[in-house]
């Protein structure tokens, strides 16, 4: 699933997930759930493979998308229980 940033000008993409509870074109607001966290994937399907999300972001800057290292935001994002 994709999720564009217009205030920060950034795309972020979550893999994996059991199920999305949003529609493409949806607005969302910080800290809204938009699914829940699976084993999808051929790799992530077997016992051995654990509950897991792949997240990336992208900034688009001079007409190429180019990642940012989110961790710092993750560090002082807050957590949803």
């Amino acid at each position: 699933m994709w999720v564009f940033s217009p205030r920060a000008e950034l795309y972020c993409y979550y893999a994996h997930l059991e199920d999305v509870w949003v529609e493409p074109c949806d607005w969302v607001n910080a800290g809204e759930v938009l699914g829940t966290v699976g084993r999808t994937g051929k790799n992530a399907f077997p016992s051995r493979s654990p509950t897991h999300l792949h997240f990336m972001c992208l900034e688009f800057q001079g007409g190429e998308m180019r990642p940012l290292n989110p961790y710092e935001d993750l560090l002082r994002a807050a957590s949803i229980e």
